[in-house]
Formats: structure tokens, sequence, C-alpha cells
């Protein structure tokens, strides 16, 4: 009897990532988050960043300052393959 191999030998994975998270609050939901962010969590590692979003819920540009794009064609025109 031979080896007996499970599982796959080969995966192709493709897909494009897109965050999303902040497009889809209400600006007082926005502001929320930022607030939850910097009372539980310490401040070094998420405190500072969620502190410099507060009052950024309507943005042109990503933290990284990459344009923002609405969903749809040119959302996706101009996706980053990962």
């Amino acid at each position: 009897m031979g080896e007996s191999r499970g599982g796959i030998e080969r995966v192709r994975t493709e897909f494009y990532c897109q965050h999303n998270y902040g497009k889809s609050l209400s600006v007082d939901h926005w502001e929320e988050t930022c607030d939850y962010y910097l009372r539980h969590f310490p401040f070094d590692t998420y405190g500072r960043k969620w502190r410099d979003r507060k009052g950024r819920a309507i943005h042109t540009q990503s933290d990284f300052m990459r344009p923002l794009y609405q969903w749809g064609d040119a959302l996706f025109a101009n996706a980053i393959k990962i």
C-alpha cells in the first residue's frame, strides 16, 4: 500500500482587501468608536491612533494618505492586488 496524503497540494488565492469600517458609520458613531478605543485600549498601541481620528469621520484620504473611493467601479479599478 502506498502512503496516504490528505489535504490540498496547491492553492491559488486571489482577493482584494478594502478596509471599509469607518465608511459605514455615522459621524456620531465614528466619534463614539474613537472614544471607546481611547477609554479601553492602551494609548501607545491604539489610543493615539484613535485620538488622531477624532473629528475625521468624513475624509478624502486614508490614514496612509491614499485616496478613498466610493464603492463601485472606481474602488475596484483602484484596488491593489495582494
